[in-house]
């Protein structure tokens, strides 16, 4: 689901766009889970290529099937973030029990 849906061209706007949505509330998910238990991130983001949520695309009935986008975006910019710190985190315990050894 981390791949762009773009190249599945038999998907429908509103399937494309569930898909889409689907995987970033699985991404801030993850994240913020593994920034809660103390797991490493399952996916890196140099492997997503999936397009944000938006509306683009969409027609104006298609669009009455979605919320709007923005507050999503927002939280997946602050679960990237997150990311980032639970990968600098692991790279100083990783560092520190080499040290210590």
């Amino acid at each position: 689901m981390h791949r762009s849906a773009a190249r599945h061209t038999t998907l429908t706007a509103v399937e494309r766009e569930s898909r889409r949505r689907t995987w970033w509330v699985l991404y801030f998910f993850d994240r913020f889970s593994a920034s809660k238990i103390g797991q490493p991130i399952t996916v890196r983001d140099e492997d997503i290529d999936v397009e944000m949520p938006s509306m683009d695309g969409l027609t104006h009935e298609e669009m009455r099937e979605f919320l709007d986008p923005r507050n999503l975006v927002i939280n997946i910019k602050l679960a990237r973030i997150i990311g980032n710190i639970c990968k600098s985190a692991d790279t100083i315990i990783a560092t520190s029990t080499v040290l210590l050894t």
